[in-house]
């Protein structure tokens, strides 16, 4: 049984906490993970080999592609979709399911 990405994992529940209180009003000082996808998106083609955390005061600084587990080696990474309308030009990482609990 292959392993998840342990960081694509932590990034993508981060992100859902994060917009879950988006709502909110949350202080710079409370913020441990900003992962924006208009800047600090290290790619391979479209393809994500590093997301890099934008709180430069947090430890963890960035989350990168890992191989280990994956019959594939380079699969599973999120792809960069740049200017997207609806979203007024911004940038957005799509993770596209491709079976139970497998993401290409």
């Amino acid at each position: 049984m292959r392993r998840p990405n342990r960081n694509l994992l932590m990034g993508i529940i981060l992100c859902a906490c994060l917009s879950s209180v988006s709502a909110q009003k949350i202080s710079q000082s409370m913020l441990i993970v900003d992962l924006n996808a208009d800047k600090g998106v290290v790619t391979e083609g479209d393809l994500v080999e590093k997301w890099q955390n934008q709180v430069s005061s947090f430890p963890v600084k960035d989350f990168s592609r890992r191989d280990e587990g994956r019959a594939i080696p380079g699969s599973g990474r999120p792809k960069l979709t740049k200017n997207i309308d609806d979203l007024k030009g911004h940038s957005t990482l799509v993770l596209q399911q491709t079976g139970v609990g497998k993401f290409r």
